[in-house]
């Protein structure tokens, strides 16, 4: 995992979103990448084979990526270790919610992955198996439909994908999260990235 160019990433200035709404009309969302410190109670609370998860958060406490200036947007959140047990539960409620029948739908990792971040606001769910074939991979939990989507091989891949902005990163923050002029009630969607 190359750590020193998502810190660059994130540190740069002056980020923003080129956007558009129905009707083509445009919008530069002002963006800010939030980052906490590590701690070293939470770095203990790292289970030890997650090399990569004790990498990523030996840099960063937690990780807020493209947070509107103007709203409580966020496309990506990578909460703190002491946070992943709430975010468990929160993932779990949904898991409940399904009925006997359709639980074998369900990938055998569920009641031991790490649900490591989410899409704020959203009730989606970011999830690293921890056992079995997908051990190691970056799932995608979207509670509408109950949808399981791979999002990267390992850990080290997912920050090369949501600190890369490109045409595949906008489609999937389209999905989930929209920008705010701050006056109007326009929902503002991101096609293009900008920085400096």
């Amino acid at each position: 995992m190359n750590l020193n160019a998502i810190r660059d990433f994130v540190t740069r200035e002056h980020p923003r979103f080129l956007c558009e709404a129905d009707g083509g009309q445009t919008y530069v969302a002002q963006l800010e990448h939030r980052i906490t410190a590590p701690t070293e109670s939470d770095l203990d609370a790292i289970p030890a084979p997650q090399a990569q998860l004790k990498a990523l958060y030996s840099q960063f406490g937690s990780l807020r990526l493209y947070c509107d200036t103007r709203s409580t947007s966020c496309a990506f959140y990578l909460a703190k270790p002491s946070e992943w047990s709430q975010l468990k539960q929160e993932f779990m409620g949904w898991i409940k919610m399904l009925g006997t029948d359709d639980r074998h739908q369900l990938p055998d990792w569920i009641e031991s992955c790490i649900t490591f971040g989410e899409i704020p606001e959203t009730g989606n769910y970011l999830l690293l198996p921890t056992e079995g074939n997908d051990s190691g991979k970056v799932y995608l939990f979207e509670h509408d439909g109950f949808v399981f989507q791979e999002e990267a091989r390992d850990l080290a891949s997912f920050m090369d994908s949501v600190t890369t902005p490109n045409e595949s990163l906008f489609e999937k923050i389209r999905a989930n999260t929209c920008y705010s002029d701050g006056e109007t009630a326009t929902q503002w969607l991101v096609a293009g990235y900008e920085d400096g």
